[in-house]
């Protein structure tokens, strides 16, 4: 978001419900869970384009919001939403809100796209959502926001389900916590740490928003 308002957009974010945990520095934002409320309140700002993340959850809410304002919208997704095999989504789909159709919504004229991690193209392309509406998008990094070439200190930072079409030789992937024992007692190789910066820079957010913002056009 802080891009996007360097670049001139004048934003506008809605929250269905209070954070778990509050950033200290965020972004003024509304909370409204009301269907009606947000409506009135979108028609009321007149916004060019509704933006959401996750194919599941609010898509289903977003796309009323689109049509009540006649107004497109785009998806960031997430690894995991993605997935799942095409019986596991349809049975995922139906726990969350039956009778919606989510490739139906995401292949509507009012979508402008969705932005997924590369490997996850095929997967919406098999579900039948339509090629052109899949943008491929790395995960997106603030570079100069924590760029820092000083020494390392003892903290260690967990990616989680990063895999190797991420990492490459820039980090180091495990499968059981034992493998690290040695690894992490040991500095990390200078050139581990350059390959760390190199990457950080790919997925440097100034690079990655035009993916998005072209899809606004």
């Amino acid at each position: 978001m802080n891009t996007l308002i360097k670049q001139g957009y004048d934003v506008k974010i809605i929250a269905l419900r209070k954070p778990d945990c509050q950033a200290k520095n965020h972004l003024p934002y509304q909370i409204i869970s009301d269907e009606k409320e947000i409506i009135e309140y979108a028609k009321e700002y007149q916004p060019d384009i509704i933006h959401t993340h996750w194919i599941f959850y609010q898509l289903p809410l977003v796309y009323r919001v689109s049509k009540a304002l006649d107004v497109g919208f785009t998806i960031r997704s997430h690894s995991f939403d993605v997935l799942w095999k095409k019986s596991s989504i349809k049975q995922k789909i139906r726990r969350f809100i039956k009778n919606v159709n989510f490739i139906k919504i995401i292949n509507d004229p009012l979508c402008k796209g969705v932005l997924v991690f590369p490997f996850a193209k095929k997967i919406l392309v098999d579900l039948g959502i339509k090629a052109e509406k899949v943008i491929e998008s790395f995960p997106v990094v603030d570079f100069e926001k924590f760029h820092d070439e000083s020494d390392n200190g003892t903290d260690i930072l967990n990616m989680g389900a990063a895999i190797q079409d991420y990492i490459g030789d820039a980090g180091i992937i495990y499968s059981d916590i034992e493998e690290l024992k040695d690894i992490i007692t040991k500095p990390v190789s200078q050139q581990m740490r350059q390959k760390g910066f190199e990457l950080a820079r790919k997925y440097d957010i100034r690079k990655q928003i035009h993916l998005l913002t072209n899809l606004w056009k």
